[in-house]
């Protein structure tokens, strides 16, 4: 028999196989996949034709017949005429046969089949040319549709010749379909340009919407738009080729970084003055393709006037001008465009760059006009005609809503409305209270931080990675598209052949610190070196620059200096008068630290004070911030003590030199608060605020050489990325609380100042109590647990709640190292399909199929584009990008600490790439969070319209009152979005069925603020991200939290669940609870059959329970219910009551493990070192070892465990 040339690796001669597979092996997972390439796509169809020309024809052998062969099994004649019919020899039926047999196991294997389906959605040539820069062009335009669907109608008739199994049916539908959509398409052509419902209104392209959308405030998407009158720009390409003029290809390099892309390019052709009331120097501005085009000669005539009108000196600098003016004059409204030119002649004057690149931060124009022209308002109390017995939540018919779940349950099931608001005003509430059936909630400072300011922090991050990202590329050649946060986090420093040397991630960040302290000074590194570290260094100092401007505004300095003014001022007053009076004590006492003063220690005070006012204004400059690592400094003291004894404490007296030195073994980067409730009244008129520590004056002066060797020797942070998610963490509850209190520690200083507008303090809610104590309505005792309560809930929101006097001692470590350790160890990632099931029953599931069928059918990246822009301007999708992400913050380990170091650093790193890269549920949270964004935001807009129509159902009223929506604000918000959103109702686009505001374009940013802050706390309560109030205030204690591992979903899923669906009482609890037993169905499916079950072995009342407990169903009961399953071997809990499952005995371990993670894994490492220190090793060992394991749960890694475990077996 002749060799065959092609084809597959199989036996010549058909054998029916019977024995059962083993394990595929690498090359066989290759043929499957190449398999299921080759069987529905063009390729496959253009192989088939090659095999029967080619290669078959030369095994033909003379009289053969496929009828007669008797290698042909009676059970498989039927093939005779369909696939061997045409078969020439013994030798090519075999082959078919094999082929045959081999097909129908992959019809069994789901990544054949998985593969097939993608090949031919697209890898045929058309769906490859359309998505081809520079090829796709031929997809594009007037002939679009009739390219498309003739090239799908030739690819149909190359399957149907090369391909004997594809059906008559297949054809029908393709050619038909085609000729059907080719006939009727040009009919719709007209819509492209122009909204049938609209006159006037240019329909948004999904991709320049996209670009238009990448910052806050945005940019209109109808240029030439004025009036309502569309102007067509006159420009016409020119066809001669113009060169460069080498001033103007340095503005033109400028703004391609600066804008995203941008491209210019320069025309001899007339740009004609298209708008009368807004001179056109020469320059026109396309969207579209995000090109401007210049013409030189138009630009220079143009000069005489920008140097005496503007003050510009060279034509360089007037083009720049009016290129920059023509771009930034679409995001603003007409009136706006004096400022537009005021602050680019600011920004060119002092050479800031525009900050346009893929972030959303604010540029220095929109920046500046949205400071001077629309500042937020939040809402800050709750409404006057509110009664306060209705600011209590909603009953659920079950006592659920008072079981103390959570931390808020007590003050809101309390005494005190005072206390009520402040925690409203604090914290969101995620059940429903009953004042919301008529009266809108207050902006709480978690949402308003989650909403304002995180996406400030997730730019400057991902504007570092970026810029390391080119400067990589650049400098090496080689670029990071691919395992980005791997790459970069574990880089090293390295030299060239050519001689330059790559930074690593980490010292490129440190390159950029230094930048910062030597006030934008680069003094080390190449050319590219020096103009990255530039660009990170700029952006990044925005960042800082951007919480300066807001610590100034809210005189964030000068409070407590303000507060302690007072006290001086007053307490020398009285001394005076009572000296005048000659009944004056020689001393005053200060009632928060007993100390004694006289009166020349108030007035030499008070001069101290007011000079510390007038100097204490701003940050100093080349600020960043500074954070010691502890753990180093007391390991090496010795070094670090030399160190500042060189230059920095050289001139200082040896006591208190030493006395500065020791501090360092007790440094924290937190500020602890004061705590005395005796004179609760008195004590918050005079507390001193627990504010960040940054906001302090910095006692020691590091110069740059001092500086140089605390980095050297690792005694100082120096990652940017850890010091501005330190940094946000630290300082925005200070800004905002200011906002929202008057003061940072919420105690409500001028709370009692009439027209300040500003939230009930702790100082307020502390003189209500003592008016309901003397009343005698409550004891003292609940006085104080209820304003210590406030007090911890306050912190908890500032984030050093529970945290020890030394985070980094080695209890405080251990701790999270083991909780790092169990998640490293211990979760899987495909719980997170599950979340699914909540995405699907937005709004409930008749409502959202449609939404759903819209979006499947215009396009699944067409809507992740556009999600992906409304995610990141609400302040959501940040998982890929921050430190505490939600899966950190579901498993406990959303900690940022400035010195880790050794081990537990290099456990941060991986526990980080296992959320990134490991179980994907970073990746998975950004995709349901995406989808979540866009469908929750059309939600929103239908309860809005329902409200503005007469039609809304009380729920939705009271959905839209505690996403701080009211009525009022509902009519406001819905006559912006049909003014710039779009959707039914609003501007035409690509997805009919669903509704997205364009709220970055809407005139007033206060409504802007109130929809975004909506859709950001509609978001988390879609895809359950756990907030202040999910837990008890034990979860978020040190000991507590190890206990608590893991349940902050449960305890959240239970109340915007179960509670909140309760609370509705609709019937949209029955669709969730559904959706969600289905979901976690298909992941019990899983990991039964993983564990080597038969899931069919289960009766359908198990596979139910299962699946709601997967699910999450069940919130916290469920977690209950599986302990006192465990801990009674099955005798008490649901199961045996349903009479599933007979009583059985489980391991200590294993009950253990049921109550929290860390015993499990303690009680498997005991188990470990007893098999071990007896000398006997079973299969259970091996099991063991497997399970403390890293990533040894992620599902598609299984088959590799598989055989570790097999390996360990002794």
């Amino acid at each position: 028999m002749k060799p065959i040339k092609f084809g597959r690796n199989i036996t010549p001669r058909y054998t029916p196989s019977v024995d059962p597979k083993p394990e595929p092996t690498t090359d066989e997972i290759l043929g499957t996949l190449k398999r299921g390439f080759l069987d529905r796509s063009v390729v496959g169809a253009i192989n088939n034709i090659q095999k029967e020309i080619f290669e078959y024809q030369d095994m033909d052998e003379e009289g053969y017949n496929p009828y007669t062969d008797p290698q042909v099994p009676p059970h498989l004649r039927f093939l005779v005429p369909k696939i061997l019919h045409t078969s020439g020899s013994a030798e090519e039926t075999a082959i078919k046969l094999a082929e045959y047999e081999q097909y129908q196991d992959d019809l069994q294997n789901p990544l054949f089949n998985a593969t097939s389906l993608m090949s031919e959605i697209l890898l045929d040539p058309v769906a490859v040319m359309t998505m081809t820069p520079g090829v796709s062009a031929l997809f594009k335009g007037k002939k679009a549709i009739s390219r498309i669907t003739k090239g799908l109608a030739g690819e149909e008739i190359i399957k149907q010749i090369g391909d004997e199994d594809r059906s008559l049916q297949d054809a029908a539908v393709v050619i038909g379909g085609a000729y059907v959509i080719n006939r009727i398409g040009n009919k719709f052509q007209k819509y492209d340009k122009f909204d049938s419902r609209r006159s006037g209104t240019t329909k948004q392209k999904l991709k320049e919407w996209d670009e238009a959308t990448k910052t806050e405030t945005g940019v209109s998407t109808n240029p030439y738009r004025r009036k309502n009158k569309i102007v067509e720009s006159t420009i016409k390409p020119t066809k001669k080729k113009v060169k460069f003029d080498a001033k103007v290809k340095t503005i033109s390099n400028i703004l391609s970084q600066e804008y995203n892309g941008l491209k210019v390019k320069i025309t001899t052709m007339a740009i004609l003055d298209a708008i009368k009331d807004f001179r056109n120097f020469g320059v026109v501005y396309d969207r579209m393709n995000n090109t401007v085009r210049i013409n030189i000669s138009q630009l220079k005539k143009g000069f005489a006037e920008g140097r005496k009108k503007y003050g510009l000196k060279t034509e360089d600098e007037w083009i720049e001008f009016q290129i920059r003016k023509i771009i930034e004059s679409k995001k603003v409204k007409k009136a706006d465009e004096p400022l537009v030119n005021k602050y680019i002649l600011e920004s060119m004057k002092e050479r800031q760059k525009f900050k346009g690149n893929d972030s959303i931060v604010l540029t220095d124009v929109e920046k500046k006009i949205q400071m001077e022209k629309n500042n937020i308002k939040f809402r800050n109390n709750v409404d006057e005609t509110v009664k306060s017995e209705d600011i209590t939540p909603v009953k659920t018919g079950l006592g659920l809503e008072g079981l103390g779940l959570s931390a808020f349950d007590k003050i809101f099931n309390g005494p005190s409305r005072k206390a009520k608001e402040f925690l409203l005003n604090l914290s969101k509430s995620d059940i429903y209270m009953n004042y919301e059936k008529y009266s809108a909630s207050p902006d709480s400072v978690e949402i308003i931080m989650n909403t304002l300011y995180r996406p400030h922090l997730v730019s400057v991050i991902e504007n570092l990675e970026n810029a390391y990202i080119r400067y990589v590329k650049e400098i090496s050649g080689k670029d990071i598209k691919y395992f980005k946060k791997a790459r970069m986090m574990f880089s090293r420093t390295k030299t060239l052949p050519n001689g330059e040397t790559v930074l690593s991630y980490n010292d490129f960040q440190t390159e950029v610190y230094k930048a910062i302290r030597n006030k934008g000074r680069i003094l080390n590194g190449s050319t590219i070196t020096k103009k990255y570290i530039s660009e990170a260094t700029e952006t990044t100092q925005g960042f800082f620059k951007f919480y300066e401007q807001e610590i100034v505004d809210t005189k964030l300095f000068l409070i407590e200096l303000i507060k302690k003014e007072e006290w001086l001022t007053s307490s020398i007053q009285r001394m005076r008068a009572a000296n005048f009076k000659k009944t004056a004590k020689p001393k005053i006492v200060d009632p928060r630290t007993k100390k004694e003063w006289t009166l020349k220690e108030l007035e030499n005070a008070l001069e101290a004070t007011l000079k510390n006012m007038k100097d204490t204004n701003k940050l100093l400059d080349g600020y960043v911030p500074q954070l010691y690592k502890r753990t180093n400094i007391e390991r090496n003291f010795g070094t670090f003590k030399q160190i500042l004894m060189k230059r920095v404490l050289r001139d200082m007296d040896p006591k208190d030199a030493d006395e500065v030195l020791d501090s360092f073994k007790q440094y924290n980067p937190f500020r602890k608060p004061f705590e005395n409730l005796d004179e609760a009244n008195a004590v918050y008129k005079q507390k001193v605020s627990p504010t960040s520590k940054f906001l302090k004056q910095r006692l020691l002066k590091i110069d740059d050489a001092t500086l140089d060797e605390l980095i050297a020797n690792d005694f100082i942070e120096t990652n940017i990325e850890t010091l501005s998610s330190f940094y946000y963490r630290s300082i925005t509850p200070d800004i905002v609380m200011t906002k929202k209190y008057g003061d940072p520690g919420g105690y409500g200083w001028f709370g009692d100042i009439k027209d300040m507008g500003y939230a009930p303090g702790l100082n307020q809610v502390a003189n209500e109590l003592a008016d309901l104590l003397k009343a005698k309505k409550i004891t003292l005792a609940e006085r104080n647990q209820i304003l210590k309560r406030l007090e911890n809930l306050r912190d908890l929101r500032k984030g050093i709640f529970g945290l020890s006097d030394n985070p980094h001692g080695f209890w405080s470590t251990s701790i999270r190292n083991f909780k790092l350790f169990n998640t490293l160890t211990q979760l899987t990632g495909a719980s997170t399909l599950a979340d699914i099931g909540r995405l699907v029953t937005i709004g409930g599931l008749q409502q959202n199929f449609n939404r759903i069928f819209s979006t499947f059918s215009n396009g699944l990246y067409k809507s992740y584009i556009a999600g992906k822009s409304v995610g990141k301007k609400v302040g959501q999708l940040n998982d890929l990008t921050l430190q505490f992400s939600r899966a950190q913050i579901l498993s406990g380990n959303d900690v940022i600490q400035s010195s880790f170091v050794g081990f537990e650093k290099q456990l941060q790193k991986l526990g980080a790439l296992n959320f990134q890269y490991g179980n994907l549920q970073n990746a998975a949270t950004t995709i349901t969070k995406t989808y979540a964004t866009l469908w929750g935001g059309d939600d929103i807009l239908i309860k809005i319209s329902n409200v503005v129509s007469g039609k809304a159902k009380d729920v939705d009223i009271m959905f839209l009152n505690q996403k701080g929506i009211s009525k009022e604000d509902a009519f406001k918000i819905w006559d912006n979005y049909t003014k710039k959103g779009y959707g039914p109702g609003a501007n035409k686009w690509d997805f009919d069925d669903v509704s997205v505001a364009n709220s970055d374009l809407w005139d007033d940013s206060t409504l802007a603020f109130k929809f975004n802050r909506a859709l950001n706390d509609y978001v988390d309560e879609i895809i359950i991200t756990p907030g202040d109030g999910s837990a008890p205030l034990i979860a978020n204690a040190e000991i507590g939290s190890l206990f608590f591992q893991y349940k902050k979903f449960s305890l959240d899923m239970t109340r915007k669940l179960l509670i909140k669906g309760l609370q509705r009482k609709d019937s949209k609890l029955i669709g969730d609870i559904a959706a969600l037993t289905a979901f976690g169905m298909i992941v019990d499916r899983s990991r039964t059959e993983d564990y080597g079950k038969d899931y069919g072995k289960k009766s359908l009342t198990e596979r139910i329970l299962d699946g709601a407990e997967r699910g999450g169903v069940f919130g916290i009961f469920g977690d209950i219910n599986r302990i006192l399953e465990s801990l009674s071997d099955n005798n008490l809990g649901l199961r045996p009551l349903l009479g599933e499952g007979r009583p059985y005995g489980t391991s200590l371990t294993s009950k253990a493990g049921s109550i929290t993670p860390v015993a499990s894994t303690i009680g498997i490492t005991a188990q470990i070192l007893y098999d071990w220190g007896r000398g006997r090793h079973t299969h259970h060992t091996a099991r063991r070892i497997r399970k403390l394991v890293p990533l040894n749960n992620i599902w598609y890694l299984d088959s590799i465990f598989d055989k570790i475990e097999k390996g360990l077996r002794f």
